[in-house]
């Protein structure tokens, strides 16, 4: 566990801020440009699967970065993807 938070005080924050900061610089909504890209797509499913399943509520300190990831997350072919692919762990 102690191991678990050092990765996330000095890696997974950090990174988390980066991305917040490029969100902010770039309309909120998309990473690069002004269309979904394989880069929201990337970073989506990263947050996705650390707020859902390795840190419940982590995004909280990232505001821009959970609107983002909700925004996402409905788009129709997301949630629909969401809604129809296996149940897994993971």
């Amino acid at each position: 566990i102690e191991i678990f938070k050092g990765i996330v005080a000095d890696s997974i924050d950090p990174f988390l801020a980066r991305v917040t900061k490029i969100l902010e610089e770039n309309d909120r909504t998309h990473l690069v440009g002004k269309e979904l890209s394989v880069a929201d797509l990337g970073v989506f499913q990263f947050v996705w699967f650390l707020n859902n399943k390795l840190l419940p509520g982590h995004l909280k300190r990232y505001a821009v970065l959970e609107t983002f990831a909700k925004k996402t997350e409905h788009l129709p072919k997301i949630k629909e993807w969401i809604d129809k692919r296996p149940k897994t762990d993971f």
